[in-house]
């Protein structure tokens, strides 16, 4: 349901924070595909730090980075020393922010706040500023 109310977001743009193994990258395929389609059919960008993967131009979940996703996820790479220290996602958006565990946890919280919302949105502005762009 956390997935869903991203999903359906008022505005429509996202500020995500996504290891490289994730509860997305990690689900159900047929999931996977309703997520994607979901999404690029709402219309949903953002902006993406991702933990960096061996092969460049991959997402976390290991799929190949397309002009497409480039254009709707803007996506940047996390510091090095992030790298391999978390395992959950994290979504601002409107006046929200979702947390996601890992696939083996199965677990997400939703805060409505946007006091929290503003608090998590600095820290990510301060992050994103010091991170590598997906060239």
């Amino acid at each position: 349901i956390v997935v869903e109310e991203a999903l359906y977001c008022k505005s429509r743009h996202w500020e995500i924070i996504a290891p490289s193994k994730n509860f997305f990258s990690e689900f159900d395929i047929e999931y996977a595909r309703y997520y994607l389609e979901s999404r690029r059919r709402r219309g949903i960008t953002s902006r993406s730090l991702w933990e960096k993967v061996r092969e460049q131009k991959r997402t976390p979940g290991n799929r190949l980075v397309t002009p497409e996703v480039m254009r709707e996820r803007n996506p940047r790479y996390l510091p090095s020393v992030m790298h391999g220290k978390f395992s959950s996602v994290m979504i601002l958006f409107d006046d929200k922010v979702a947390l996601i565990s890992s696939f083996k946890n199965l677990s997400a919280v939703l805060i409505s706040s946007e006091e929290m919302m503003q608090f998590m949105k600095t820290i990510f502005e301060g992050l994103w500023s010091v991170s590598e762009e997906v060239s």
